[in-house]
């Protein structure tokens, strides 16, 4: 068996972001068309050398500004700067404003707008700005600008998702995963620009969800909503990036942005809204028999998917980082430890590099496509660079 490193090691969380940039650079760059190849194989081939999806693009980004803030080499600030400008000459829409979703090859295949992609679009600006890219800044207040006039839906309070090239909106659903990225670019944001409209909207986001909408569903995060914001209970609706049931890495996802907001504007709900999030998740959803978080749940705790993903694993051990140095409480650091564990042994390929996506309820690899258009191991790197920014400093 394979001997375990120190996971709570700034130096084995810095070591791994950069062993899993080296398993998209340099092979994700289109020298051709510009912009970066977004679907990989296992071992790095290019599963797909023409479509661009935005949040593809947005996560190179956001990765390779990680990169760049922990010192790596000078390819990491390059490639941000990279993906912001194909942002600006490729996804971009001069007419109507904002980007388009999907591009084949330099073609517009998808011309919707999302406010998922949109908010991976400030989520990028912001930490490529706080890199050292400081065009970025003006994509940080425009997006915000763009998304308040035509997506903010005020006596709600939250964001609607889902809209046609020309912002007129393309459905009457709603679903909680926009907005809690948009969450955390607000987060992200302020912490960029230290203007208070970022973090003030961050907290809306926050209380709105976890507070309002969760209190009809036993406290959990319901992801499909109908447009005046009651669950969708029906089994056949899911939206552009929402399905049925609550999700396990929504429910530690949500627990670790609360905790980052508290940084900076801390309420009395917050930590307890964490920590029952959190535990919630992996008292029901850790899965005893083959170790990992089941990827979703019904609202009475039956397991709806029992595959295990790497995003699920990645954002419960940021969470479970954030919640130790916060709270100092032992359980945190049990899951963290376990919750790595089950990382190291399963969803980390340690031959190529990188993160496998899925896998089955039992752990065994059912496809060769470790790298979808929108996956670019953004989850799995902001886990280890939260981790990385909470560990003791002497441990590196």
């Amino acid at each position: 068996m394979r001997t375990l490193p120190d996971f709570r090691s700034r130096a084995f969380l810095k070591e791994q972001i950069f062993r899993t940039l080296d398993f998209y650079y340099p092979r994700c760059v289109d020298h051709e068309r510009g912009g970066f190849f977004n679907s990989f194989r296992d071992d790095g081939t290019i599963a797909d050398n023409r479509i661009k999806h935005l949040v593809g693009t947005t996560r190179f980004i956001y990765v390779f500004s990680v990169g760049a803030l922990l010192g790596g080499p000078g390819w990491c600030i390059e490639m941000a700067e990279r993906g912001l400008r194909f942002l600006r000459d490729s996804h971009a829409d001069t007419e109507h404003g904002g980007f388009y979703n999907e591009l084949n090859g330099l073609e517009v295949a998808d011309d919707s707008k999302q406010g998922y992609g949109h908010a991976h679009v400030m989520l990028a600006a912001s930490v490529a700005y706080r890199a050292g890219l400081l065009s970025a800044g003006e994509w940080i207040d425009s997006t915000f600008d763009l998304l308040e006039k035509h997506a903010w839906l005020s006596e709600h309070e939250l964001y609607a998702d889902e809209f046609h090239n020309d912002w007129s909106h393309a459905s009457c659903k709603r679903g909680q995963n926009a907005n809690m990225h948009l969450c955390e670019a607000m987060i992200y944001a302020y912490e960029a620009t230290k203007e208070r409209k970022y973090l003030d909207r961050a907290v809306t986001l926050a209380r709105r969800v976890v507070l309002h909408l969760a209190a009809q569903t036993d406290g959990l995060i319901w992801e499909t909503f109908h447009d005046d914001w009651t669950p969708d209970r029906s089994r056949e609706t899911r939206t552009r990036y929402g399905t049925y049931g609550i999700l396990t890495g929504h429910l530690t996802e949500w627990s670790k942005l609360l905790v980052m907001l508290s940084r900076y504007q801390e309420e009395d709900w917050m930590l307890p809204k964490a920590e029952y999030l959190f535990r919630t998740a992996v008292n029901r959803g850790w899965d005893s028999k083959h170790g990992g978080l089941n990827y979703s749940l019904d609202i009475d705790g039956t397991v709806l998917n029992g595959n295990k993903s790497w995003w699920v694993a990645a954002e419960s051990i940021g969470a479970a980082a954030v919640l130790l140095q916060k709270t100092g409480d032992s359980f945190y650091a049990q899951w963290y430890l376990r919750l790595w564990e089950h990382v190291w042994m399963h969803l980390i390929d340690h031959k190529y590099g990188a993160w496998y996506a899925d896998l089955s309820p039992a752990n065994a690899r059912t496809t060769d496509l470790k790298s979808p258009f929108h996956k670019t191991d953004y989850h799995p790197i902001s886990a280890m660079y939260a981790g990385y920014q909470v560990m003791p400093q002497d441990t590196e």
